[in-house]
């Protein structure tokens, strides 16, 4: 219940920043659901570069690109994963 609340509150701060960019077909954010060897998945969410300022509020770590499989368009363009990855 704690994850949903989190997790409305991010799309909400990330539905703002899309609406007010210059170039939203660039930002996108991405869901994974991920295990790492337990019982449970882990929910992970990959912003794409152009969301920089709003990462660190977030608490957000910077990676490298992640693998394009299993990846969810969580937020932005419907075309952001072809633009993004390909």
């Amino acid at each position: 219940m704690l994850a949903d609340a989190k997790l409305a509150k991010i799309e909400s701060v990330l539905i703002f920043a899309v609406a007010r960019a210059n170039t939203p077909d660039k930002m996108a954010a991405f869901l994974r659901y991920e295990t790492e060897g337990g019982l449970h998945c882990k929910l992970k969410l990959y912003l794409s570069p152009l969301f920089g300022e709003i990462a660190q509020p977030l608490d957000a770590k910077p990676c490298t690109q992640p693998d394009v499989n299993d990846l969810s368009l969580f937020i932005g363009h419907q075309q952001a994963l072809r633009t993004l990855f390909y």
